[in-house]
């Protein structure tokens, strides 16, 4: 093999190596993720089980400040929001054997047991969707890291490291990266960039959620 030939065949041997490493990966993933959703019906009960829903205190005094903080949520929906709430609510209801319509109808009047129970089922529901609504900036900023933890040298969460780490360097969370870093290989200068994310991540979580917020958002 000729010198010239030699660095293109190194190429291709890479480029090779390369693909077939993003299709592992790929597939490991895919074998991972239908893995965690077979054990989610099992997990979900251990969890259930040792949640002590019983003695959640705090949830249950608070259900009436929550009522209304839902209705003044509520009441200040566009039409196109209450209509986009209503249905959602509505199949709740109608994937549980019964209709909206039933109590806003007042069908379900000569029957207060029955009444009652529904009423408690929507409201519940009303007030779950309606807390829910309340995180949602640190529900997406959580699923963001979660999916930077899992392979931080991803096209996207490589370009979100970048910003993770000049933010945390601006607002003095970390220090800015030693001079000799800049000699450094690629992947050492990112594994140095991942490490100083993760360490601020353990240290202090909500002020790093709240960088996360205003970079990923």
């Amino acid at each position: 093999m000729t010198a010239t030939a030699q660095p293109i065949y190194k190429r291709g041997i890479s480029q090779i190596t390369t693909g077939v490493t993003r299709v592992y990966k790929g597939w490991r993933e895919k074998i991972r993720a239908r893995k965690r959703r077979k054990e989610l019906p099992q997990r979900f009960r251990e969890w259930a089980a040792g949640a002590s829903l019983t003695e959640r205190e705090q949830l249950y005094h608070g259900l009436p400040e929550a009522a209304q903080a839902f209705t003044a949520w509520l009441a200040g929906l566009s039409a196109k929001e209450t209509k986009v709430f209503s249905q959602r609510l509505s199949s709740f209801c109608s994937g549980l054997n019964f209709e909206l319509s039933w109590l806003a109808d007042l069908q379900l009047d000569n029957d207060p047991e029955l009444k009652q129970a529904v009423e408690e089922a929507v409201v519940l529901y009303c007030l779950a969707h309606w807390k829910a609504t309340q995180v949602q900036g640190d529900l997406k900023a959580f699923a963001t890291f979660l999916a930077w933890q899992d392979d931080p040298s991803r096209g996207k969460n490589r370009e979100l490291s970048q910003k993770l780490f000049a933010k945390l360097v601006e607002k003095e969370r970390i220090s800015a990266p030693p001079p000799e870093l800049i000699l450094a290989s690629e992947e050492e200068r990112q594994a140095h960039v991942v490490q100083a994310i993760r360490q601020v991540a353990e240290e202090d979580r909500q002020a790093f959620s709240t960088i996360l917020k205003e970079v990923s958002l």
